[in-house]
């Protein structure tokens, strides 16, 4: 998915590179490498149906030009069969180290979120993002340190924050109502989603169904449907940007969706992110549930 949850981690994470030349790569990557991780999100409610509490614990890897590791993220989740969620995601991507967590409850196919929270740090600078929501509508939003004002950034107004969804709760994907298979209409929805900064969608649409053949008892194995992403911006970034720009020629995304037996949501099996230094990919390693608790 094409999530970039916080801004500028090119930035940050460029003092891990000693040559000047990677450095400059990486930080030109700027929200690709999160973007990526962002994926990590879409694992959230595959429980059992007939749980009260359960709590999911996951780990994807992080590669890029796909064989060289940058980074790994866990995460884990408790969910109630009310369809109420909390859940956390720790992760290092090269120097940076990545925190999120998101709350809120799930009603069909509609996510309602209540809280989210992002921080990213590395030894040079820390940035925070918070946002309280009701209804799909923001109440609170704060980024520290704030965006500084540029002339070509796109003005945000009150109605880029109505009827949004943070990033990481965008990422929940329930089965469609319609058929309840897995198929092409699995990949047919755009996600408003809201940062805290900025608002863009992601608009998906069916490639094509592919099958993952694994063999590991904690791994998955079976028929996944793969997805295209499109990044688009709406308002709160700059027009000058690399990454608009570069999103903007539609290069080709692809998000890997599996079913979770005995239940109608499907999560993430791979998710791979070109960018013009080569792909990342943030794929599934484990998966792991726990409860149900009383």
């Amino acid at each position: 998915m094409i999530m970039p949850i916080i801004p500028n981690i090119g930035d940050l994470v460029g003092e891990s590179m000693s040559v000047s030349g990677r450095a400059i790569v990486l930080r030109r990557l700027r929200r690709l490498v999160p973007a990526a991780l962002m994926s990590v999100g879409l694992a959230a409610l595959s429980l059992p149906a007939a749980a009260q509490t359960a709590t999911l614990t996951t780990r994807y890897d992080i590669r890029w030009l796909n064989f060289a590791p940058i980074g790994k993220a866990f995460m884990t989740l408790d969910v109630t069969n009310d369809s109420t969620y909390d859940a956390k995601i720790s992760g290092r991507v090269l120097s940076a180290d990545v925190a999120v967590t998101a709350s809120g409850n799930v009603s069909g196919t509609r996510v309602l979120p209540e809280t989210f929270a992002t921080t990213v740090a590395t030894s040079r600078r820390r940035q925070t993002i918070q946002m309280g929501m009701a209804a799909g509508n923001v109440k609170l939003a704060k980024v520290t340190p704030e965006p500084k004002p540029r002339p070509d950034r796109i003005e945000l107004s009150p109605e880029h924050q109505r009827g949004i969804l943070d990033p990481l709760s965008a990422a929940f994907m329930p089965m469609p109502q319609k058929d309840g298979k897995l198929g092409a209409s699995a990949c047919q929805r755009t996600l408003p989603v809201f940062e805290g900064s900025e608002r863009f969608d992601i608009q998906l649409s069916y490639l094509r169904m592919a099958s993952v053949e694994k063999g590991e008892s904690d791994a998955y194995s079976g028929p996944a449907v793969v997805c295209r992403a499109r990044y688009k911006a709406i308002a709160g970034h700059r027009e000058s940007a690399d990454y608009v720009a570069y999103f903007a020629k539609d290069p080709l995304i692809e998000v890997w969706l599996v079913p979770v037996a005995g239940t109608k949501m499907l999560v993430p099996y791979k998710t791979s992110v070109p960018t013009p230094f080569g792909t990342i990919v943030v794929e599934a390693s484990r998966f792991k549930v726990e409860g149900p608790k009383t």
